[in-house]
């Protein structure tokens, strides 16, 4: 609901009296004569309508750069931990959480989670796009017998779930994520076939940071005790997301970027961080965390005691970050990709899509510096 806390910031316009539905809201003369909103709060149904047509709102985020004081909790989330640290505090409280996790199979579904010993299933990063499965009718369920509960995911889940549940709900928390593109869950699990072989895998990280966060590892550990350790750069499933070969065809004209969200609090990695924050950073990941609405100030300012942080601007944290605001674009060897990879295998075309670009840009190279007299 409004709650005029700098009057410096209302114009008072009355466009959040004239779009609620249950009349609550007034205007009210202040000493100046000044006029500003009111709520009876007796009457709100907390359908949140008056923020969304704010204009002053989506001006009016706060942004900070952070990562979790709890070492571990820092170090086994693939940024700065701030999802994990929300996500303890509400089951701390008694509360729900509802996030993408690995199957038996390593496919990527969301799952709902009311115990701590649960938490490590849903921290870190998936590059697979999560099968949502019934957990909307579920969080409904919680909602309406007042659980406290947590939804993350990608801001298209967030808009999912708000739309299923169509009335806001005052004891529930979104979380979305600086989105770059959902990749096709069936091509994770043909990459998976082919590597693997006949052994079984135990365990997968698309981001160990152990030797810093500009030095990331993708893991893949078996049954028989090998890993596959490959830099991030050089893994071709990751090759094949970053160039926007197979991520689903939504992403490329994405509807919920910017202030198109319907989440409370969005968060990313601050890539940008030794630029703004000189000396905040530990080397390890820290987390852009971004909050538009005053149900995630509240949550921030319930956890910051667990986090180190700093207050920082949208235009700092999204420097590195444009996915924040625009949507990827389809990479022209898509087509090409999905025509050719059943035949030769996934890693194979990569590799071959991925020589040939190289190969390209080389070529490109070599004309620019021969014009040049180089």
């Amino acid at each position: 609901m409004i709650n005029i806390t700098n009057k410096e910031k209302c114009s008072g316009c009355e466009a959040c009296v004239n779009i609620c539905p249950k009349n609550c809201i007034t205007m009210i003369e202040d000493k100046y004569g000044f006029r500003y909103p009111t709520v009876n709060q007796s009457q709100c149904s907390n359908c949140n309508l008056c923020e969304s047509v704010c204009p002053i709102k989506k001006f009016n985020k706060e942004v900070y750069a952070c990562y979790a004081k709890n070492k571990n909790e820092y170090m086994s989330s693939s940024s700065g931990g701030a999802f994990a640290v929300i996500a303890r505090k509400v089951l701390t409280n008694g509360g729900l959480v509802c996030g993408a996790a690995f199957d038996e199979n390593f496919n990527v579904k969301h799952m709902i989670i009311s115990n701590l010993n649960d938490l490590y299933k849903l921290k870190g990063t998936k590059y697979v796009q999560s099968e949502i499965g019934s957990v909307y009718k579920d969080i409904k369920k919680y909602l309406d017998k007042r659980y406290q509960v947590l939804f993350s995911g990608t801001p298209c889940e967030v808009a999912g779930l708000k739309k299923y549940l169509k009335n806001e709900y005052s004891n529930l928390i979104t979380v979305d994520l600086i989105c770059h593109g959902v990749p096709s869950p069936k091509i994770w699990q043909d990459y998976l076939n082919e590597v693997k072989g006949v052994n079984k895998i135990k365990n997968v990280s698309f981001r160990n940071k152990k030797e810093g966060i500009s030095n990331v590892y993708v893991d893949i550990e078996f049954d028989n005790g090998k890993i596959l350790h490959e830099k991030y750069s050089e893994n071709i499933y990751i090759n094949g997301f970053i160039n926007n070969l197979y991520i689903r065809p939504s992403c490329n004209n994405c509807q919920f970027k910017g202030d198109m969200r319907y989440s409370d609090i969005t968060l990313g990695d601050f890539w940008s961080i030794d630029e703004f924050h000189r000396g905040f950073s530990q080397g390890y990941g820290t987390s852009a965390v971004v909050l538009h609405t005053e149900k995630g100030k509240k949550m921030f300012n319930t956890i910051k005691q667990d986090l180190v942080y700093t207050g920082s601007t949208l235009e700092n944290a999204t420097v590195w970050n444009s996915c924040y605001f625009e949507s990827v674009k389809s990479d022209k060897n898509a087509n090409l990709f999905f025509e050719t990879y059943k035949q030769n295998g996934l890693v194979s075309t990569i590799s071959s899509i991925k020589n040939n670009k190289k190969e390209k840009n080389n070529s490109i190279l070599k004309k620019i510096k021969n014009k040049l007299g180089m």
